[in-house]
């Protein structure tokens, strides 16, 4: 047990409490405490790096989370790499609910595929190549120009075999 900051009314509590006793401050969010990623208190895990949480809650404030989910925004609009792309995807999840987070991660899986799907589409050398891009393409949906994309892989899937 640890002592924590009401991130509310500033008075030190136990880290086991689910609620300030002094404010009556309940978090939705806590800092995991390996990577600093935010989730909700809801989850039993970080989402991102997998630690299990512990009874110890690190809360922390409105302002803090909804910082976290503008960066994490605007990592989604400038990423082009698939595998750091993951990241903001898993990091996205652990804040559930909040906000438009849904909708974001629906679209950020759609461009995850499309991402794997082009850059397995520059290296496709075999029909299974082929097939795995326009399954990637296929699962992309309307991103972008999934769908040419993915009539293309088709072809060529359909040529190779």
């Amino acid at each position: 047990m640890a002592l924590i900051k009401c991130v509310e009314c500033g008075k030190e509590y136990s880290s086991t409490v689910k609620t300030c006793p002094n404010c009556g401050f309940v978090p939705s969010f806590r800092k995991c405490a390996d990577c600093d990623c935010i989730s909700s208190v809801k989850r039993g895990y970080c989402a991102f790096c997998g630690a299990v949480f512990d009874s110890d809650l690190i809360p922390v404030s409105s302002e803090e989370t909804e910082e976290y989910y503008q960066t994490l925004k605007a990592s989604l609009n400038s990423s082009q790499d698939a595998d750091s792309y993951d990241g903001i995807l898993r990091a996205l999840a652990s804040m559930d609910d909040y906000k438009d987070c849904p909708a974001l991660l629906k679209e950020a899986r759609k461009k995850s595929h499309y991402l794997r799907a082009v850059a397995l589409m520059d290296d496709c050398q075999s029909a299974s190549d082929w097939k795995k891009a326009r399954d990637g393409f296929e699962a992309a949906g309307d991103y972008e120009d999934s769908k040419e994309l993915y009539a293309s892989c088709d072809e060529s899937f359909k040529d190779l075999r």
